[in-house]
């Protein structure tokens, strides 16, 4: 019987704030103290990706490798079904990315940040909690708004 589990605080918005202020460069600037594991739901997995912390959610790109070891570790699963689970990411990244504010709802002045999975497990006994599955679109704070304009 799975648990329910409770987003206590905020994960995404902290880490995209920090790495907008370090100019926006993960791989030499971004403090390795803040690259830990963490849990996040899968909002959505259709047409886009997105992952959320039960606050707010971001769009997402899953590497080919993380792709491939998800289907090899849970083969009866597809990746669709992962949405709306509970997911534990052990290595992520952060880009800085132009995309058309047009075209895509998860951008702000044509700059999106894109929340890279390149591992991760799927929690099978846990279930985020009803209340956050109703969560803000990151770039639609007002504080990352200031910082991408």
């Amino acid at each position: 019987m799975p648990t329910i589990y409770t987003f206590e605080k905020e994960k995404l918005r902290p880490i995209v704030d920090l790495f907008l202020r370090t100019g926006a460069n993960f791989d030499e600037k971004f403090p390795s103290a803040f690259k830990r594991p963490m849990r996040l739901i899968m909002q959505e997995n259709i047409p886009m990706v997105l992952l959320s912390d039960g606050f707010n959610y971001i769009e997402a790109l899953f590497t080919k490798e993380s792709i491939n070891d998800f289907r090899k570790n849970f083969s009866h699963l597809k990746f669709s079904n992962l949405r709306e689970k509970i997911i534990y990411v052990k290595k992520w990244s952060l880009m800085l990315r132009q995309r058309s504010s047009d075209k895509q709802h998860c951008t702000h002045h044509n700059l999106t940040v894109i929340f890279t999975v390149e591992n991760f497990k799927l929690i099978n006994q846990e279930i985020p909690a009803l209340r956050q599955l109703n969560v803000d679109n990151l770039h639609e704070n007002e504080a990352l708004k200031t910082m991408l304009d």
